[in-house]
């Protein structure tokens, strides 16, 4: 990010670079840190209003036209929504749609090219099937194809393809493989399709289910969904103050498959940084182990999500729930193996559905207590006492985790805070919060 104009006490700010999937958390009240060409801070700003990546802020320092910036601190809203986007595959169903999908706590019903949108809600057309089936031949995957000749909906209107002009949060927390005629839907069949023309994975009905009835069924997996949304707004690798590493290995293997560090962390030195996309592949059956490292001379409070290509959201660490909040905290210089041979009696098998699988980390100076006694009392219902635990109600779980991390940001004395006290305050220097991701082949 860097300061472009400056009138008065007030900056013009260009904030590329950020993470698109956390671009959300960068909301009035968020403190940038000007700093020189050696990362050293000189002073601060603090965001008034944000119009995609162009901002507007307060200098709380002096500055300079064309000075860098970093995150300081990010100004999380604690309303954020999932907006759904209504295809016109739905015909005469739109309007019974979007009434259904609002009815849903934190989910907004959009009409395409208007607004940025997460998922688009729609009907498998004969003409997108055979779209999908053309592109899995040809070999690619996750492109917006040119979806011609237009289809005709219920009163043989023409209607426009099936088209997302706004894409909201980058990469998806679901993914598609190639797949055969015998695996897609029926045709007819309501579902969910993903920005970048993905079928969202188990997302469709059976033939002959009303808008309302799908709807229904799809609830539990946009409160999932919405969830990922979230906890995805506190992705900071690029600009956490905390030495954070996290890898994924095959079990009983050292060879590293997929890691993620923050910038003050460093890659291990038997497995390049730029691990490509196309090298995270783990067929079905696979075990895998997560290490993630304390490098920090302090101890760590750890919290680790697991979100499969449906969008379900499971909890892998803690995974004690009669045990108490001590048992997230990792020593300073500790690694944390999940699971542990030496106490686990749980393995990380890959399964089915084949497609994009996100691991995502966060590591706080701070307990995370509010999460924990969530956690405990879902683990209760189950009669779990240990292992990873899905989540059922994943939103309520995620707002009570970062409700942690803001208590931790607000509480830790800092003067960097948002502002708003209505929104969560996330501190660099309190957390780390890393994404890995691998495929399901």
């Amino acid at each position: 990010a860097v300061i472009t104009k400056i009138e008065g006490n007030q900056a013009q700010l260009w904030l590329g670079g950020l993470n698109p999937e956390s671009i959300a958390g960068f909301e009035p009240g968020s403190i940038l840190s000007i700093v020189d060409p050696q990362s050293q801070e000189k002073g601060r700003v603090q965001l008034v209003s944000r119009e995609g990546l162009v901002g507007k802020a307060k200098l709380l320092d002096r500055a300079q036209p064309g000075a860098f910036l970093q995150e300081r601190a990010r100004s999380i809203p604690s309303n954020l929504t999932l907006k759904i986007g209504l295809d016109p595959s739905l015909g005469n169903n739109t309007n019974q749609a979007r009434q259904a999908l609002q009815a849903i706590q934190r989910i907004e019903a959009l009409p395409l090219q208007q607004q940025e949108v997460h998922y688009i809600f729609g009907v498998l057309t004969d003409h997108y099937r055979q779209q999908l089936l053309s592109i899995n031949k040809a070999g690619g995957r996750g492109q917006n194809p040119p979806l011609t000749p237009p289809r005709r909906g219920a009163e043989g209107k023409r209607i426009r393809p099936l088209f997302v002009p706004f894409v909201a949060g980058g990469a998806s927390p679901v993914g598609g493989l190639s797949i055969s005629s015998s695996q897609l839907p029926e045709v007819g069949t309501f579902g969910l399709f993903s920005p970048a023309l993905e079928l969202v994975p188990d997302s469709f009905g059976s033939k002959g289910e009303t808008v309302s009835d799908a709807i229904t069924r799809l609830s539990p997996k946009l409160r999932s969904l919405l969830a990922a949304r979230i906890v995805k707004t506190t992705l900071n690798t690029n600009s956490s103050r905390l030495n954070v590493l996290a890898s994924i290995h095959r079990e009983g293997a050292e060879k590293i498959i997929a890691n993620s560090f923050t910038v003050r962390g460093s890659s291990p030195t038997n497995q390049p940084a730029n691990i490509t996309p196309s090298t995270q592949q783990l067929p079905l059956g696979s075990a895998v182990q997560l290490q993630v490292t304390n490098n920090e001379t302090s101890n760590l409070y750890l919290s680790v999500l697991v979100i499969d290509p449906t969008g379900e959201i499971a909890v892998i660490f803690p995974n004690q729930w009669a045990a108490g909040e001590e048992v997230t905290l990792v020593k300073a210089g500790q690694t944390l193996k999940i699971p542990d041979p030496s106490q686990d009696s749980f393995r990380l098998l890959i399964q089915e559905p084949k497609g994009i699988v996100e691991v995502l980390v966060l590591a706080s100076r701070t307990p995370l207590r509010q999460a924990m006694l969530a956690l405990q009392a879902l683990a209760a219902e189950s009669k779990q006492r240990s292992g990873p635990v899905t989540l059922n109600q994943p939103a309520e779980v995620i707002d009570n985790l970062l409700n942690d991390i803001n208590n931790g940001s607000r509480g830790n004395g800092s003067n960097v805070v948002s502002s708003n006290p209505t929104n969560r305050s996330i501190d660099t220097t309190q957390l780390a919060a890393l994404s890995i991701t691998f495929e399901v082949v």
